[in-house]
Order: structure tokens, then sequence, then C-alpha cells
């Protein structure tokens, strides 16, 4: 299979999720949550292959966009809502999976990102996979200055939430989670790292 079929069929998707994909994460049939969804590019491959997948994005862009995408696939948009992570319309425990990437950097506080994280657990089964990847300190804590409330100026020049390790040990311990693998963060020529999270409860 060239590049060219590879991008058509995977549309784009992240490849930290890619990597979880391929070792057999998540299960055809499964019910899987896109939290924050944006332009749906970490969807689309699920949908085609026997997943029941459901999205929630807090602009109304992205949720337009990719609903006439999903029309041009043949695919129901019922499922992608509009919608603020703070407070997700679903029943506790409700997917088998929960993909939130590049989304919680953007949080505002620590108790923002605190509450943002305990509502992606809330509707996670127990024994589901969560999957989520943003900005974190790890690998260039020494260029960084003081934060306010969690959000640091990057050296690239953007402000981020940053996931500590505090921060991590704190969530996996107050949610009784576990490592699905060890943690992975990626340095961007030291202007920025990106932390992915497998986990389950």
């Amino acid at each position: 299979m060239n590049s060219e079929a590879l991008n058509h069929e995977f549309k784009g998707m992240d490849l930290s999720l890619l990597d979880q994909v391929l070792k057999g994460r998540f299960t055809p049939g499964s019910k899987l949550l896109d939290a924050g969804f944006g332009g749906g590019r970490n969807s689309y491959w699920f949908l085609n292959n026997g997943f029941e997948v459901h999205g929630i994005d807090a602009k109304a862009k992205a949720v337009q966009l990719v609903h006439q995408t999903l029309q041009g696939m043949g695919k129901a948009t019922g499922n992608f809502v509009l919608g603020e992570l703070e407070q997700l319309p679903y029943a506790n425990a409700t997917f088998n999976g929960i993909i939130c990437n590049a989304v919680l950097h953007f949080a505002q506080s620590e108790p923002h990102f605190f509450n943002l994280f305990a509502e992606l657990v809330r509707v996670l089964a127990p024994g589901g996979i969560l999957f989520i990847r943003m900005t974190s300190n790890i690998g260039i804590e020494h260029l960084l200055g003081e934060s306010n409330n969690g959000v640091y100026r990057l050296p690239d020049g953007s402000d981020r939430f940053l996931l500590t390790r505090e921060m991590l040990n704190t969530v996996v311990a107050q949610h009784q989670l576990q490592f699905v693998e060890q943690l992975k963060t990626v340095n961007v020529n030291d202007v920025r790292c990106m932390s992915t999270l497998v986990l389950t409860k």
C-alpha cells in the first residue's frame, strides 16, 4: 500500500492514535467518543471499520464541517454534536474508548483541567481505553517561566495549559486508573512537548 492509499484509509489520523489502533487497543463493535473532534480526522477510520462513534466539539463550525464530510461518506450525522467537555451529555460508563487529542491543553486553569479529566473518566466504561494527547512540561521544564494556574508561555510564543508529572500522578491516583503502556513524550525542538497517555479504569 503506497502513501496515498494509506492517507486515504486513515484520513490524517494522529500517528500516536494510529499506533494504538495497530496494537489492537480498540475492538470493532465497541462504542467510542471523540471528545473535541475538530476536523474529525481521528473518527473516520473507526466509522468505516465497525465502531459506533460519537463526537462532541465546542465549535459550531467544526460540527458543520464534520456533518458535511459524513454526509459525503453516506454516514449518519446525529452522533456528532455541539457541546462542552465540561458537561458531557452522556451517562456514566457509556464508552468503551475515548479519544481526546490535542484538546486538554486548552484548559484555562488547574481546576478546569481536573474537571475536564473527571468528565472523561465518568463516561468511560470499566476496562475502557482513555487516549489523551496534550502539551506537557515534561522535558522542557528548564525552559519555562512561572505558570498562571497551569498555563505557561511556551518557547514558541503560544500559551498552553501544560500537564505535569505531579498532575498526572494526581489524576491517575484519584480516578484509580492504570497505564496501558508507559507515558510517551515527544520533544518538538525544545519549543513544546506533546505527551501521550493511554489509560484504563
